[in-house]
C-alpha cells in the first residue's frame, strides 16, 4: 500500500511545540495517558516508563548525531528544542533550535533538562526518579553507539557515552556496555546492556533483548544474536 494511501486511511495527526511542554504537568499528564490508551494499560508507572523509553531516544537521536559528525552540539534547553508529538502522546521527532559553541555546557545544559522532565514524569506517573534516570542512560547511550556505528566507529560512541554520563554526574548512573564475540568478525560488536527496565512485558510483549529481568545466560544468547544482525 502507497504510503499517500495509507495516510488517508489513517491520517497522522501531530502538535508541534517546544520540549519545555514535557516539564509541564498538565501536558505531560496528557501524553502519558495517552501512551497508557496507547498500550491498554491503566498502570500510570508502566505507561510514563513506557512513554519515557521511547521520548528520551527520539530527544537524544539528534544529539548523538551531530556529536558524531563532529559538529557543534545543540544547545540542550528545553525551550531550544522543537518536538512533534503524534496524537497518541508520542514523539515523533525533536529538532534543536540553537547550538553551543563549546562542549563546556552540554552537560549542565542536559543534567538541567532531563531532570525537569523526569521529576515532572515521576510526579505524573507516581513513581520514584531514579528508575526514569537509568532509562535516560540507556537512551542515551544507544543514541550515541547507534550514531557512531553509523561512522564505523562504535567504540568512539561507547567512550562518548560514558565521558557525557560522568560528566553530567549524579543522578545520572554510567551507563553498561558488552562486547560480545561474533564467528567470522575480526572485532567483537559492543551493545548496551541495559541497567533499566522499561516495563513492556507488562503489556504483553516479548523484553528487550538486553533486558536485566532475565537470566544471565538468556541475556548473553540474545544478545549475541542481536549482534548478529548488526
Amino acid at each position: 500500500m502507497a504510503d499517500t494511501e495509507k495516510e488517508r486511511r489513517h491520517p497522522v495527526t501531530e502538535r508541534i511545540m517546544t520540549a519545555d511542554s514535557l516539564a509541564d504537568p498538565d501536558m505531560l499528564g496528557e501524553m502519558v495517558d495517552a501512551a497508557g490508551r496507547q498500550w491498554a494499560t491503566g498502570d500510570s508507572r508502566v505507561a510514563g516508563t513506557l512513554w519515557w523509553y521511547m521520548a528520551s531516544f527520539v530527544l537524544f537521536t539528534p544529539l548523538a548525531a551531530r556529536l558524531a559528525a563532529g559538529d557543534p552540539p545543540p544547545d540542550p534547553a528545553l525551550c531550544r528544542t522543537r518536538l512533534s508529538v503524534g496524537d497518541g502522546g508520542q514523539l515523533l521527532s525533536a529538532q534543536p533550535m540553537a547550538w553551543l559553541s563549546d562542549m563546556d555546557s552540554l552537560a549542565d545544559g542536559l543534567r538541567r533538562s532531563i531532570g525537569a522532565i523526569v521529576d515532572t514524569l515521576a510526579g505524573v506517573a507516581e513513581m520514584r526518579p531514579r528508575p526514569l534516570w537509568a532509562v535516560a542512560a540507556d537512551s542515551l547511550a544507544n543514541a550515541l553507539l547507534g550514531a557512531w556505528r553509523e561512522q564505523g566507529a562504535a567504540g568512539r560512541g561507547v567512550t562518548s557515552a560514558r565521558r557525557l554520563a560522568e560528566a553530567i554526574g549524579v543522578p545520572m548512573p554510567m551507563p553498561r556496555f558488552v562486547e560480545v564475540a561474533i564467528d567470522g568478525r575480526t572485532q567483537p560488536v559492543p551493545l548496551v546492556r541495559r541497567i533499566s527496565c522499561c516495563l513492556i512485558y507488562q503489556v504483553g510483549a516479548a523484553t528487550c533483548a538486553s533486558c536485566p529481568r532475565q537470566p544471565p545466560e538468556g541475556r548473553r544468547r540474545r544478545m549475541t544474536e542481536a549482534a548478529q544482525l548488526l
